[in-house]
């Protein structure tokens, strides 16, 4: 679990707890501090994955190597999503990689075990109208947010625009889309 630590109702917490307990038991394994607030706890195997938010726009990826007597960081890596895609990172994990999205509709792989990027893919902007300004109907790029989600043996990425593609995990080479919708974005 990650618990934040801050008395104050503020997002994201400044400091938390990451917390393992024996749900047999209920007696706490192992507790370490880290700054911010995690979300989106992901265990694979004996490494747990998670997405840190230290400031309200500042994200941050975690790796720990974890056991029942503690954890041990193996890397951590700021996060290239920005506030207006969005106020959450997507991520996906299998057995060798993690699945990130980032900054102008690109997402990547990162080797789970050292954090280096094994490859990157990305889609073409999306087209939508500006809702205000001197500029209102005119059409501009967007760059919506992403779910990516790795199942039986392919990595899926839904673009936030309609399109649904598949990956091989691995080499990140597509191996088919299809157009779900056409999403506006507003």
């Amino acid at each position: 679990a990650s618990m934040p630590e801050s008395t104050k109702a503020e997002y994201p917490a400044q400091k938390s707890s990451l917390v393992a307990f024996d749900l047999t038991t209920n007696k706490v394994l192992w507790q370490e501090r880290v700054d911010g607030e995690g979300s989106g706890l992901v265990k694979q195997d004996s490494m747990l994955i998670f997405v840190r938010s230290a400031r309200y726009s500042d994200r941050w990826i975690d790796v720990w190597q974890i056991n029942a007597h503690g954890a041990t960081r193996l890397w951590t890596r700021q996060a290239d999503a920005t506030p207006e895609e969005g106020s959450v990172t997507s991520f996906a994990v299998n057995d060798t990689d993690i699945y990130v999205q980032g900054t102008k509709r690109v997402f990547r792989a990162l080797d789970l075990a050292s954090g280096k990027e094994v490859w990157q893919h990305q889609f073409a902007p999306i087209k939508g109208p500006i809702t205000d300004g001197p500029d209102v109907g005119k059409l501009h790029d967007t760059y919506p947010s992403m779910t990516l989600t790795t199942t039986n043996s392919v990595l899926c990425v839904q673009d936030g625009g309609g399109l649904l593609a598949v990956f091989d995990p691995a080499t990140g080479r597509e191996l088919w889309s299809k157009r779900i919708s056409q999403v506006i974005q507003n």
